[in-house]
C-alpha cells in the first residue's frame, strides 16, 4: 500500500505482487503488516492493525514520546525494526562480549555526529539516531535508564549518562560539518577495550572501519558496494527475524 497509487502499482508489478492499493482499509484482511510510512503516521497505523503481526519502523510515536500509547501495546504483537544489531560489526562485537574477551563490561562510550539538510530538534536527532545503538545495547545487557543529560540549546549537541546498575553508558550527539551520520563506539571491560567507528555518507552508503580489541584488529570492517548495501542487508535480516518469530520458529527474545 502507498499513498501514490501509480507508484504503488508500478512497484507491485516490479516485485510481482498481485494487488496494490492506496487505502489502508484494504489491508485489514492481512495477518502480517510492515509499516514504513512517515514517522508521524506510525501510531495511527499501529492502532488500525494492532491485532495483526506488525513490524514498524522506529519511532512508534513520531517525534513525541507518547508513553500511554506505547503502554497500550504491551501485550500486542508489535515489533520495531532496528537494523543495527544485524550489521556484521554489531554481531562480531556481541560475540566478543558473550565470549568474555572483555571481561566484565563496565563502561560504554558512543559518540554520534549527524548532519542532514532536514529540520530536526536536538531531541529529534537524538531519538532518530542514538536509538540504534541504544536498542542494541539494551538487548546485550539489561535496559539502561537515563541518569543525567545536558543540551546546548537548539543545536544537535546532547550529552547523556545512562546506567543499568552494572554498566555506565556515555551516549553523546553533536552536529557534524558535512552531510553524514557517524558512530564512534568504545566498550571497556576488566580485560580489554573494543573500538570501532563507521556510519553513512551519501554516495558511499553504510561502512564500518576495523574493529579492534586492545589495539589489535579482529575484524577488517564492512563496506557497502554498488550491489551490496550493508544497511539494506541488515534490514532484510531484521525482517527475516520478525517473520521467523511470528511463524513460531524462534522466540521473541531470540529475535
Amino acid at each position: 500500500m502507498g499513498l501514490d497509487i501509480g507508484n504503488t502499482q508500478a512497484l507491485a508489478k516490479k516485485e510481482k505482487i498481485k494487488n496494490a492499493t492506496n487505502r489502508a482499509e484494504d489491508m485489514l484482511s492481512m495477518d502480517t503488516i510492515v509499516i514504513s510510512s512517515p514517522a508521524s503516521t506510525h501510531m495511527d497505523y499501529i492502532k488500525m492493525f494492532q491485532d495483526k503481526n506488525v513490524l514498524c519502523e522506529k519511532p512508534l510515536t513520531g517525534g513525541l514520546l507518547r508513553m500511554a500509547d506505547i503502554e497500550s501495546l504491551k501485550h500486542k504483537k508489535i515489533f520495531v525494526n532496528y537494523s543495527f544489531p544485524f550489521l556484521k560489526t554489531a554481531v562480531k562485537m556481541k560475540t566478543v562480549i558473550d565470549n568474555g574477551k572483555l571481561g566484565e563490561v563496565f563502561r560504554i562510550i558512543i559518540n554520534i555526529s549527524p548532519y542532514f539538510e532536514i529540520k530536526h530538534s536536538p531531541l529529534g536527532w537524538f531519538m532518530d539516531d542514538a536509538v540504534h545503538p541504544l536498542s542494541w545495547l539494551n538487548h546485550i545487557f539489561s535496559p539502561f535508564q537515563l541518569i543525567q543529560w545536558h543540551s546546548s540549546g537548539n543545536r544537535p549537541d546532547i550529552s547523556t549518562v545512562l546506567s543499568n546498575g552494572k554498566q555506565t553508558l556515555n551516549l553523546n550527539l553533536y552536529e557534524a560539518h558535512r552531510i553524514q551520520l557517524d558512530f564512534d563506539i568504545t566498550i571497556a571491560g576488566t580485560k580489554g577495550v573494543m573500538k570501532t567507528s563507521g556510519g553513512f555518507v551519501p554516495g558511499k552508503f553504510w561502512n564500518f572501519g576495523p574493529l579492534t580489541l586492545n589495539g589489535k584488529v579482529i575484524m577488517r570492517g564492512e563496506k557497502s558496494t554498488a550491489g551490496n548495501d550493508i544497511w539494506f542487508t541488515a534490514n532484510c535480516l531484521s525482517v527475516k527475524a520478525f517473520l521467523e518469530t511470528v511463524n513460531g520458529n524462534i522466540t521473541r527474545e531470540e529475535s
